[in-house]
């Protein structure tokens, strides 16, 4: 029996008062598994593994889930379903093999010892969160999709993939298109969710100039060594679904 959750009046001050041990609460308070606007929240280990890991849920999602797709730049992987699921993950998959990563470990490790003697050489660290970002997004590029570190084209890429994920993760909920639960407040938030949805298309645009006109003036070669650039083109996407 699945019992009924908090308001969202209560969950928005739970949230607001004891921040992440709000969530602790409310699961010792409405159990693992509770209803909350219609959905259906979980924390039950079981459940989110078979949700996570089998491959029946790919095949029809919920209406809403699907409906989040539409938000700038989430209109990829994550948000498809049946048969375009399968196709763009078979795409994928061969760049996320253990027999892949494993060739990697040395080059990650060299990396990062070259990012951080930068800072010993007296470059201003302004932002620790920021220039690991920055670390990870490099290395992310060069495994996946087999572009240099330091290059220019894969440092103005990586920049624009972290613009685009620092805009997601304001502070303020009136910019937020994640808030955990909706009421009559929010269409008082209307206008700047409009003008943060016009921002991040904007942001994705740049994206998708930049990895279009990489792959058109730039084809990929073959390196012997699957990537994700190369595994969409191979299944046909087009140049904008594949940026």
């Amino acid at each position: 029996m699945i019992g009924k959750g908090p308001t969202v009046r209560e969950a928005k001050q739970l949230l607001k008062t004891r921040r992440q041990s709000a969530w602790v609460e409310m699961v010792q308070q409405y159990g693992k598994n509770f209803w909350y606007q219609g959905l259906l929240i979980s924390c039950d280990p079981e459940l989110v593994k078979t949700l996570l890991m089998e491959k029946l849920h790919t095949q029809k999602r919920s209406r809403l889930y699907t409906l989040m797709g539409w938000i700038p730049g989430a209109e990829g992987l994550l948000f498809l379903e049946g048969k375009q699921w399968r196709r763009r993950t078979q795409a994928l998959m061969p760049a996320f093999s253990k027999a892949y990563i494993d060739d990697f470990p040395q080059f990650i490790h060299n990396t990062t010892l070259a990012y951080a003697s930068r800072w010993q050489d007296g470059e201003r660290l302004d932002d620790l969160f920021a220039s690991l970002m920055e670390l990870g997004a490099s290395i992310a590029l060069h495994i996946g999709c087999g572009l240099e570190p330091g290059d220019q084209l894969t440092d103005r890429l990586a920049r624009e993939l972290m613009l685009y994920k620092s805009q997601t993760m304001s502070p303020y909920p009136r910019d937020r298109l994640d808030e955990f639960g909706w009421d009559v407040r929010t269409l008082l938030h209307l206008p700047w969710i409009l003008i943060n949805l016009l921002k991040l298309r904007w942001r994705v645009h740049r994206i998708y100039k930049i990895i279009r006109g990489m792959l058109l003036e730039q084809p990929i070669a073959s390196s012997g060594h699957p990537n994700w650039l190369q595994g969409l083109q191979s299944a046909g996407l087009s140049l904008d679904r594949i940026a």
